[in-house]
């Protein structure tokens, strides 16, 4: 039936294949391959506890991550979708370091639930200000904090018999970036989300 309609409208057949482009974009499939990759990560580290074997994935979905911005930039495939499951691939691949670790160094288990409650808030805050015209552009305190929780759990992942001292450090060090960040981000969107209603009114 959409095969008809398409041959009976070229405009529709121009924007079936539009949308099948920004779809299936090289970025969008490292993506992609990144997500379908973390529960491998998971089942190596956590379960079967090879360790290497989970660091090895672990860095090749870091890689994508790192290539499909690279790409889309460079092959001019940004794209909405792209927009959407790269932040939801970095946020999972965090999860996944830290349900990795967080049996080895139980310090890192609070790390966890506050990244989970973050998240969580900043989900529901995002679902009033999806459809606006607010500014979502990652700030630098965010790009701070994500840059050091990776290297938190990178290290915990690799460095087996990292010293207790450390990990705390770490852990306290990291925990008070994200509260900071994470407040900050808060404030600057209900701020708008407030300055929006009042101009409604």
């Amino acid at each position: 039936m959409d095969e008809l309609k398409s041959h009976c409208n070229p405009a529709l057949t121009n924007e079936v294949k539009m949308k099948r482009n920004e779809i299936f974009t090289i970025p969008n499939l490292l993506s992609l391959i990144r997500i379908l990759l973390l529960p491998v990560v998971v089942y190596f580290y956590a379960y079967k506890q090879q360790y290497m074997t989970g660091v090895i994935i672990m860095f090749f979905c870091e890689l994508t991550d790192f290539f499909d911005g690279y790409l889309a930039r460079k092959l001019n495939q940004i794209t909405r979708l792209g927009g959407i499951l790269d932040p939801i691939s970095d946020k999972l691949s965090q999860l996944v370091m830290c349900l990795c670790v967080c049996n080895r160094f139980p310090v890192i288990r609070s790390r966890m639930f506050l990244f989970i409650a973050k998240e969580f808030i900043a989900f529901i805050i995002g679902l009033f200000i999806v459809n606006t015209d607010y500014d979502a552009k990652a700030k630098w305190h965010g790009k701070v904090n994500t840059v050091f929780f990776d290297i938190t759990l990178g290290l915990h992942m690799l460095w087996w018999d990292i010293p207790p001292a450390v990990t705390l450090t770490l852990a306290i060090i990291s925990a008070i970036l994200m509260v900071f960040s994470g407040v900050t981000y808060y404030i600057s969107e209900l701020s708008y989300l407030y300055r929006l209603s009042k101009q409604k009114n």
